[in-house]
């Protein structure tokens, strides 16, 4: 009798323990806990609005703003929450939090500028830029569609086989499409006359009889008589056959459209320099970036300078 109930006492003192141990590890974090929303430079932002999810009751929090500008969390218990903050011209943060009682105070989150639109979609420019793959396509169209989904004969060089080549011209763009040739032109082979399926497309001439004939498209709007430099192009398409006259008048053996390079809300700068045959050299400088403190004005500049001979004597 007395071993049973020695045996229930150290039952009770272990469910106790056991009690103890589980209300000890549910009591809330003690410490004031604040979150701190900056922009890239380090100014404060006040002007958003954070909410704190509970990834395991589901339970929302709403943070509301202290007198220092800084969100103050309330009594949470230990675990992982979901922080949602978004601020007017700035990217929407979501974040997976593991708050203990020794997570820093105030909690520090950077907002990335969004530029004018509220909905962004942030893709590594880089990569893009360093990518062969082309999957969507907006001239072809008007609409911004996968290409598997467009009935119409359409192709793109991307900026990477552009930087890879080294191109200096449209021709030298356009040699890696299909149904496409060149013609000299009273310019020579520095600025060709482009044939897709044997009607001239584009002249590239800025001068001379032929000035009236040059027709090509810049973002969808036709452009005549002045030559594109390719330092300042993303991307080459190419639209074949009858389906140009979206764009008005054309010739029925396509256009091409020049799309420029978009600017960028990270400041870059590179310079660039090539050299060729026929004592051809080529200069490249290029800048963008924010024009402003909060990224709302973009910029981007370029320089480019070409010098080169021909093999013909006195051309």
């Amino acid at each position: 009798m007395q071993s049973i109930r020695a045996r229930a006492v150290l039952t009770g003192i272990a469910f106790l323990a056991f009690s103890a141990t589980c209300i000890r590890a549910q009591a809330p974090i003690e410490k004031r806990m604040t979150l701190r929303l900056t922009d890239p430079s380090g100014a404060v932002v006040a002007n958003g609005i954070a909410t704190l999810k509970n990834n395991q009751t589901t339970q929302t929090y709403s943070l509301p703003l202290d007198q220092n500008k800084e969100f103050l969390l309330p009594k949470l218990n230990p675990g992982s929450y979901t922080l949602v903050v978004e601020a007017p011209g700035f990217r929407k943060v979501e974040q997976i939090l593991d708050l203990t009682d020794a997570s820093p105070s105030p909690l520090q989150v950077v907002l990335q500028v969004a530029g004018s639109s509220t909905t962004v979609s942030v893709t590594d420019s880089a990569a893009r830029d360093e990518s062969y793959e082309v999957v969507r396509n907006t001239s072809a169209s008007r609409v911004d569609l996968p290409l598997l989904d467009i009935p119409q004969d359409v192709a793109t060089v991307p900026r990477a086989v552009l930087q890879d080549q080294r191109v200096m011209n449209l021709s030298d763009a356009t040699r890696n499409v299909a149904g496409a040739a060149t013609d000299f032109g009273f310019n020579g082979g520095s600025e060709p006359l482009i044939i897709l399926r044997g009607f001239q497309a584009t002249s590239m001439t800025a001068q001379g009889t032929m000035s009236g004939m040059s027709s090509y498209y810049v973002d969808g709007t036709k452009v005549e008589g002045i030559p594109v430099d390719m330092a300042d192009v993303q991307t080459v398409e190419v639209i074949k056959g009858p389906e140009t006259v979206l764009y008005g008048r054309a010739e029925p053996g396509g256009i091409v459209n020049v799309v420029p390079r978009p600017f960028e809300h990270q400041p870059s700068f590179s310079l660039e320099q090539t050299g060729s045959t026929y004592s051809t050299t080529r200069s490249i400088a290029e800048a963008s970036g924010p024009l402003d403190r909060v990224g709302r004005w973009l910029g981007r500049g370029t320089a480019a300078w070409t010098q080169n001979r021909s093999n013909r004597d006195g051309a």
